[in-house]
């Protein structure tokens, strides 16, 4: 069995260092708590193509992927799993973006991510459905920043945790099922490995 998470905005903090990226190239001034929604299109005005590539071209970045840091909790958890299971890391970027994601995942967490997977392909059309992905390899636990990808995976009767964000706020998922961060595992941890 294996514990999967997701990269940006779970394992690490990525949303920022790309505003600042993006506000830099477009001359604008958007910050984490403009984004109430997934639909960044909706906030930043540009096209979901325009901003696909933006942050690919981001991620692929290694001088920007040097500015992110782990999310807090995420190095005391991904030590404390690993010493029992396998990490997999679960992703929505493109697999053109692997190479960014294997540094990011290497400084980060040296020799702790087995595997990385890419739910999204041929740049953002084609996307299997993380809940599937984590139902198939029995994940013992998942953690992702998306409500949709938490609750089908609950539905699916995965042991799924949300991790809180401005985007997710206010969405429906009961509160033992959300975290403010990762240390809040700890427990489950205890549980899922004695």
């Amino acid at each position: 069995m294996v514990a999967i998470f997701d990269i940006d905005e779970t394992l690490a903090m990525t949303f920022t260092p790309f505003l600042t990226y993006m506000n830099k190239k477009n001359g604008t001034s958007f910050n984490r708590f403009d984004f109430t929604t997934y639909d960044w299109s909706a906030v930043t005005g540009l096209s979901f193509e325009d901003l696909f590539k933006e942050h690919i071209t981001f991620l692929n970045d290694f001088d920007e992927m040097s500015r992110i840091y782990s999310e807090t909790g995420s190095e005391y958890i991904i030590n404390q799993i690993s010493a029992h299971d396998e990490i997999y890391a679960l992703t929505d970027r493109d697999p053109s973006g692997k190479a960014g994601a294997e540094y990011l995942l290497d400084r980060l967490f040296p020799g702790k991510i087995s595997k990385i997977i890419h739910a999204t392909s041929d740049f953002g059309k084609y996307r299997t459905p993380k809940a599937e992905i984590v139902k198939k390899l029995d994940a013992k636990l998942f953690v992702d920043d998306s409500f949709d990808h938490i609750k089908q995976s609950l539905d699916a009767g995965v042991n799924a945790y949300l991790i809180t964000r401005p985007w997710n706020k206010h969405e429906g998922i009961p509160k033992e099922r959300r975290l403010k961060n990762l240390f809040q595992l700890s427990k489950e941890i205890d549980r899922i490995y004695k």
